[in-house]
């Protein structure tokens, strides 16, 4: 399906024949390409109104590197499940599947070849609190806003990854915005 595509969307959307759609928020592969806002608010949309999951690949665009916890929160919306790793680790192996209270597996129902030992969950958690402490979020903002000030053909791009602005920026090295898409309380 080309990326940015409404009515493509719609097409492949048929009720009770899509499962999930998944997506990346900034196209990673063949240059950095952000999704639209827009875009993205119509596939929530769309998944909601066709019972499918919304699920976003942020293993490339999350934790911060967009200068926001997540690239899809500049959306303004919320996805099912979301896939992050990379950054996460500050450059040791693991990644993290994050999804609504009602997708999520409990204790002992699933087990993982690759979930994290104990070295790198802590350089995860390690990574999550230096990013809030040294507000690396609001500096990745800024860095990309002045980018784009000197470098206009860089465009919305140099601006984080969707033109990020200053704003809520997540809540907290525990991960606000996992408490916000799971439900859960701290």
């Amino acid at each position: 399906m080309p990326p940015a595509d409404p009515a493509a969307l719609e097409a492949a959307l048929e009720p009770g024949d899509v499962a999930a759609v998944l997506l990346e928020p900034v196209l990673g592969e063949g240059g950095v390409v952000p999704l639209g806002p827009g875009y993205l608010r119509a596939v929530r949309e769309r998944c909601a109104e066709h019972g499918a999951l919304f699920a976003v690949d942020e293993v490339q665009s999350g934790i911060g590197r967009c200068g926001r916890w997540l690239a899809i929160e500049e959306a303004g919306v919320a996805p099912d499940v979301v896939a992050i790793a990379k950054a996460l680790g500050g450059g040791l192996p693991i990644g993290a599947l994050v999804a609504r209270a009602e997708l999520s597996f409990g204790p002992g129902e699933h087990a993982s070849t690759f979930g994290g030992g104990p070295v790198p969950a802590a350089a995860a958690l390690a990574v999550l609190a230096a990013i809030e402490d040294e507000a690396l979020l609001e500096r990745v903002r800024r860095t990309g806003e002045g980018r784009a000030r000197s470098d206009p053909a860089l465009g919305s791009a140099g601006r984080g990854c969707r033109g990020a602005r200053p704003g809520s920026v997540g809540g907290g090295a525990s991960g606000g915005w996992a408490r916000r898409l799971s439900g859960g309380a701290r």
